[in-house]
């Protein structure tokens, strides 16, 4: 048992697993270790997890440079005739496409005709989201100003919104829902699942006013209502707005829907992710399906069939379809990002792939998750395991049973928590900074008593350097020996100091020793410590040998004689008597 007052073994374990517990968290929360996290964690993760399986609902129509050759036209889609996209719209519609999200710039007006004929096909189609352009703007303060496609397109949409995406050189792992420095605008994916889910509006409505809903006086009566982009808007910051101020609404909704065992399935699946949808966050953790290509992919062109017949074409029925730049075929193009799941030979994920990757995350409720209390509870409880293992156990075992957790930890609970429920929790803090910072902490714990041996023998060098040469200085070993220890020691030294300047006795002991080592490692024996005018040395053995006791008289006789050499050289006053002491028996080191 430890003395009163003193920290015990267990408790000095407790206190390294709690350091490095808490070194992981204060890491965890800096800039440097979400970077760290999201470039080179979530790569991991991703990477181990693979590919997964896309919702059907979800459909990426493509536009490369193949499709330009096809069609016969300019690489460059701002220049195509816009009578092309209206063919699009139509035979989408004519099909069954629940949504349609044109992820292409209509900022500038072409012909009069062609942007007649395009306006009429959305407006005819009253399922067509367009993309809006964000212009950063800092007078008079921050915010992003949107640029909406030409009036004539945008009165004609079902819906407008911006998907914000910055080029940086690290990967693209989150997406916005709600651009807030643009107003809370809601973005591309959040649009496009709004008006999909429009289809189960009476019965959202008939919920919002089970619940207690504030602002029903201001709700469209009915789907009918919504006839534009402008009232698909209002609707969608009418109810974010209530979602806002009112948070125990959403756990309300979610209960009721659960508990609703006569509603479709289909149906609960859009309620659900509605409800979701308005009472999270502004933003979300993208989780990918895979490489390009991994949604659905059709090529532009293939919906451009003739409209007579019905099955010639893809079957897009009840699916929200995402139409924009996506080439496979090269690396050269500008809307792609850098993600973990690009291909070795430079193409990556588009922009209408990320948009419909975010789609499909949010329908489905599998955007990525990460909760403050469970990577910080993941970060110390790995952090306080590591750092016990590694003092209590010893060198070895530590290395091997802190790697085993490790990889429990990354193979088990980091993975399946990835893949099994969409929590992403921290993996390169705890396997990179925490497991060797426990090892080093461990081990430098365990061995504490020999650094503070070692730190004591340098500082024993350092003092006796100006007097004996460091290659005489004996370093003990641990464990016994047999040896003979010889003591020397100057009669009369204090009055010897008392009456030279410093200077002085240390230039006389400089040369004292000069006289007096020699002998000693003359005869194998080693200088084991000096303390000012004494010296004492080691001949010593693993098992008693007559050969170290003679070494060692041997070196006294010398000494001696050196000593009688020495004092005729000096002044009376600077004489130094000597006196010798021998001892021979076992010793621990």
């Amino acid at each position: 048992m430890p003395p009163p007052g003193s920290i015990s073994r267990i408790q000095r374990a407790c206190i390294l697993g709690l350091a490095i517990g808490a070194v992981g968290i204060v890491l965890a929360a800096t800039s440097l270790g979400l970077a760290w996290e999201e470039n080179t964690g979530l790569a991991w993760l991703f990477t181990m997890r693979g590919p997964i399986e896309v919702p059907p609902e979800v459909v990426v129509v493509g536009i490369d440079q193949a499709v330009s050759h096809e069609l016969g036209l300019d690489s460059d889609t701002s220049r195509w005739p816009r009578s092309i996209h209206a063919r699009l719209i139509d035979n989408l519609v004519r099909h069954g496409a629940s949504v349609i999200v044109l992820d292409l710039l209509f900022t500038q007006s072409r012909s009069l005709d062609e942007d007649a004929a395009l306006a009429a096909a959305i407006a005819r189609a009253k399922r067509v989201v367009l993309l809006e352009h964000i212009r950063r703007e800092t007078v008079p303060i921050l915010m992003d100003r949107l640029v909406s496609p030409i009036p004539q397109l945008s009165d004609a949409a079902m819906g407008l919104a911006p998907f914000p995406m910055e080029k940086v050189d690290a990967y693209v792992n989150w997406f916005w829902a709600f651009k807030y420095l643009a107003g809370e605008v809601p973005t591309l994916p959040v649009v496009a699942l709004q008006i999909h889910a429009l289809q189960v509006f009476d019965e959202f409505a008939a919920l919002l006013k089970q619940a207690g809903f504030r602002r029903l006086d201001r709700l469209p009566e009915s789907r009918a209502d919504l006839s534009n982009a402008e009232d698909v808007r209002e609707l969608m910051g009418l109810l974010r707005l209530e979602f806002r101020e009112n948070p125990q609404m959403s756990a309300h909704l979610l209960a009721a829907l659960e508990t609703d065992e006569g509603l479709p399935p289909g149906q609960r699946k859009l309620l659900t992710a509605l409800v979701k949808l308005y009472a999270g966050a502004d933003s979300y953790y993208l989780n990918f399906y895979g490489p390009p290509a991994s949604i659905r992919r059709i090529s532009y062109d293939a919906l451009l069939g003739d409209p007579g017949r019905r099955n010639n074409l893809p079957d897009v029925a009840g699916k929200v379809v995402f139409v924009g730049a996506s080439e496979l075929a090269s690396a050269e193009q500008e809307d792609d990002f850098s993600t973990v799941f690009g291909r070795e030979d430079g193409v990556d994920l588009s922009g209408v792939e990320i948009a419909a990757t975010a789609f499909a995350n949010l329908l489905t409720d599998r955007t990525l998750r990460s909760h403050l209390y469970v990577k910080n509870s993941t970060l110390l409880l790995f952090g306080g395991l590591v750092g016990a293992l590694a003092y209590l156990l010893p060198g070895l075992r530590a290395v091997a049973a802190v790697s085993v957790i490790g990889a429990l930890y990354y193979f088990g609970i980091g993975q399946l928590l990835f893949s099994g429920y969409d929590l992403w929790v921290p993996v390169v803090i705890p396997l990179m900074v925490q497991l060797p910072t426990a090892l080093l902490g461990g081990l430098l714990s365990q061995n504490w008593h020999l650094l503070s041996q070692y730190l004591t023998a340098k500082r024993e060098e350092e003092r006796l350097r100006p007097w004996v040469p460091q290659k005489v200085l004996y370093v003990p070993k641990a464990g016994p020996a047999f040896g003979t220890c010889l003591l020397t020691d100057i009669q009369g030294s204090r009055t010897l100091s008392s009456i030279l300047s410093d200077p002085e006795y240390n230039s006389l002991m400089e040369r004292y020793y000069e006289q007096i080592v020699p002998p000693v490692v003359q005869n194998s024996g080693r200088v084991w410590d000096v303390l000012g005018d004494g010296m004492m040395c080691l001949f010593a053995a693993k098992q008693p040998e007559k050969s170290l006791r003679l070494s060692a008289c041997l070196a006294a006789l010398e000494i001696l004689k050196e000593v009688d050499l020495f004092n005729q050289l000096q002044d009376e006053e600077q004489r130094v008597p000597t006196r010798i002491g021998l001892h021979a028996g076992w010793i621990e080191l």
